[in-house]
C-alpha cells in the first residue's frame, strides 16, 4: 500500500487458534480429537444493533478406539448474542440453541437461557441475564427424526445483594419435568421439584 493507494482493504489473519483442547489419547487406548470453526455472534449494543463478533465453538469430536473405528459427533449453534448492560459492559450469553449429532445419526437440542425476553412457547421461565448458559430444555431424537424424551427445567432466582445499581442473584433448578416417548404422541411424565435456602444456597428437600 502506498500513499497514492486509497482503495479500502480487509486483511484476514490466517492461523490456527491457540488454547483450545485439540486432543485426548485415552489410557486404555485410541483417542478423541477436537475440530473448530469460527461463529459469528449477533450484537444487541443499541447504539450499534448491526454490530457482530466472532468466536471459535466445537466443530466436531473425532474419536478413534485405536482400532481405525472411528465416530463422529458433529455440533451446530444456533442464535448467539452479547447482552449489553446499561454501563460500558458486555457479556456473551452464548447460545440459545445446540444440537448435536453423534455417530448414530441421533440428535440432542439443548436450548438456553441468554438473559433476554422469555421464549415461553419452549418452556422458557422469567429470562434473567443471571440466568445466562442454564439449559432450559433438552430434546433427544432418534435418526428419524421421532421425539424420545424431552425435559423441562424452570430455573429461578433470589436477589441476593443490590449495590452500585448491580444486583446479584442466586440461580436455582426449581423444577424439573421429564418426558419420555416411544416414538409416537404418547408419552411419560416425571416431575421433581427442589427446595433451597436462600441465604446459604444449600438444598434443603
Amino acid at each position: 500500500l502506498n500513499n497514492t493507494d486509497l482503495a479500502p482493504r480487509v486483511y484476514l489473519k490466517i492461523g490456527k487458534a491457540v488454547d483450545y483442547l485439540s486432543k485426548i489419547n485415552f489410557s486404555e487406548g485410541g483417542s478423541a480429537h477436537f475440530n473448530y470453526h469460527v461463529q459469528a455472534i449477533e450484537g444487541r449494543n443499541p447504539t450499534n444493533p448491526h454490530y457482530s463478533q466472532n468466536v471459535y465453538t466445537l466443530k466436531n469430536i473425532v474419536t478413534d478406539d485405536g482400532f481405525e473405528n472411528m465416530a463422529t459427533s458433529t455440533y451446530e449453534y444456533k442464535g448467539g448474542k452479547y447482552f449489553y448492560h446499561p454501563d460500558p459492559f458486555k457479556q456473551f450469553t452464548g447460545f440459545n440453541l445446540v444440537e448435536k449429532t453423534d455417530a448414530s445419526g441421533n440428535v440432542t437440542k439443548t436450548y438456553f437461557h441468554q438473559g433476554d425476553s422469555s421464549a415461553t412457547s419452549t418452556g422458557e421461565y422469567d429470562d434473567h441475564i443471571s440466568k445466562a448458559g442454564r439449559a432450559y430444555r433438552v430434546e433427544q431424537y432418534d435418526d428419524s427424526g421421532n421425539l424420545f424424551s424431552k425435559t423441562i427445567n424452570k430455573w429461578d432466582r433470589f436477589d441476593t445483594l443490590t449495590a452500585a445499581g448491580a444486583t446479584s442473584s442466586f440461580v436455582k433448578l426449581a423444577n424439573t419435568v421429564e418426558f419420555t416417548y416411544d416414538g409416537d404422541s404418547d408419552h411419560k411424565e416425571k416431575a421433581q421439584s427442589y427446595t433451597y435456602d436462600d441465604t446459604t444456597g444449600n438444598l434443603s428437600q
